[in-house]
């Protein structure tokens, strides 16, 4: 009975361990070198471009090459081809003054290594 129970123990053990492991979530590159944190999907990887363009400045551009006019953007992102992480949602209705891309809030920025 009691190696029944150890049994038990250890499978359990040992399905815990591996749905910890697999619930991380790691992106490796093509080459196996470099290893990229990933945010939950409520982010979106993005880069900050210059767009100046008829009145506009910075802009953020996801990586399907779709541009966001974002309502805030601290001086600190404001960096030519800057890789970040970045939260929104779409303004309604609005439309900004270059027109170039889709009026966003953005909640939240971070900084992508």
């Amino acid at each position: 009975m009691k190696n029944k129970h150890k049994h038990i123990l250890s499978t359990f053990l040992f399905m815990a361990f591996a749905i910890s492991i697999s619930s991380c979530k790691r992106n490796i590159t093509q080459n196996n070198t470099e290893v990229q944190e990933v945010r939950d999907s409520s982010y979106k990887a993005a880069k900050v471009i210059s767009y100046a363009v008829d009145g506009c400045s910075w802009m953020i551009e996801l990586e399907n090459g779709k541009k966001l006019q974002p309502d805030i953007l601290k001086t600190e992102f404001q960096k030519e081809n800057l890789p970040v992480w970045i939260k929104y949602t779409i303004k309604k209705g609005a439309v900004g003054i270059c027109m170039a891309g889709t009026m966003i809030n953005l909640i939240d920025i971070e900084l992508r290594k």
